[in-house]
């Protein structure tokens, strides 16, 4: 009998910006933001000391709503 435990390591992205980074650096307002991380879960939230986002993640989610409805 052994006593391994296995724990899963979740990939941390490189890019992780603050929600104010990101507004100042691609104009994606923190409301926006903070609905579809905090709120609706649809965006990855990282606590490293502050939260952060991926920026790939928060660019590719936005442009498949921007697809979807027509807004690109």
């Amino acid at each position: 009998m052994t006593n391994i435990i296995s724990f899963k390591r979740e990939d941390i992205p490189t890019d992780l910006m603050t929600f104010k980074e990101i507004e100042d650096k691609h104009g994606i307002k923190y409301q926006y933001l903070y609905k579809w991380a905090c709120t609706m879960g649809q965006i990855r939230i990282f606590n490293r000391g502050k939260l952060k986002l991926s920026e790939k993640e928060v660019l590719d989610f936005t442009e498949k709503r921007a697809l979807k409805y027509g807004r690109h």
